[in-house]
């Protein structure tokens, strides 16, 4: 039952109409990909799952991750269906649908790209279609952490350098220069802060991004040039 799927599963609720999520432990219908189990879904959302992710995803910016589906030669399936949604019992706003049906007794890898056209905290997953008498496996899901890429322009000494960063939306960010030299100026909580180092070298700088009650650090590397004069005569 649904009830019992989420009372057993780590971060992962199940919702679905019919509400008889099957989590398959046997080589009966086909072995894991992965571990010693794997979960198969009935159709047209009658079985659905959910997923939590350890950080919320911002609406605007671009995910990706990887799993596996396949089916037994005795069930018809349909096309697997991923949405993005705040809540653990909610599909939410359909992301993406596989371009083919989960393939018999062999586990193919789907990769799924999406732009995120929400902010959301749930990763969930359906058949597009069919009915209780349609069963696809689905296994291995694989998720990269999402750490924002920062871009920084007017690097020579002197000038005041630019940083920004790909993503916006979140609730607050807070940048460390790594200049300590530069007093307080050495610390900014704006997404797209300037600063004037202390001097030439090397600098580690440190992002952090906070969004709903999740955060994310990354470091990234400058290296401050002295400034060149031309000597014109």
């Amino acid at each position: 039952t649904n009830a019992n799927y989420t009372s057993v599963m780590n971060n992962s609720s199940a919702f679905g109409t019919f509400g008889n999520m099957d989590i398959i432990t046997s080589c009966t219908w086909g072995c894991p990909t992965y571990g010693s189990w794997y979960v198969s879904l009935t159709g047209n959302g009658t079985d659905a799952i959910s997923m939590e992710l350890s950080q919320s995803l911002v609406s605007g910016n671009t995910y990706s991750f990887t799993f596996y589906d396949q089916k037994h030669q005795s069930y018809q399936c349909t096309p697997i269906q991923i949405g993005l949604s705040t809540s653990a019992t909610a599909f939410g706003t359909l992301v993406w649908t596989a371009s083919a049906t989960a393939t018999n007794s062999t586990w193919v890898q789907r990769t799924v790209t999406f732009v995120a056209p929400n902010n959301g905290s749930y990763i969930t997953v359906k058949q597009s279609g069919g009915t209780t008498g349609f069963w696809a496996h689905i296994d291995n899901f694989e998720f990269s952490s999402y750490a924002p890429s920062v871009d920084a322009e007017y690097l020579c000494y002197g000038d005041f350098t630019q940083f920004s960063i790909d993503s916006t939306g979140f609730d607050s960010v807070y940048w460390n220069f790594g200049d300590t030299n530069s007093g307080t100026s050495n610390y900014s909580n704006l997404e797209s802060p300037n600063h004037q180092f202390s001097a030439t070298g090397t600098y580690s700088i440190q992002l952090v991004t906070h969004l709903d009650s999740n955060s994310d650090t990354s470091f990234h590397t400058v290296y401050i040039y002295p400034r060149q004069w031309a000597d014109l005569g």
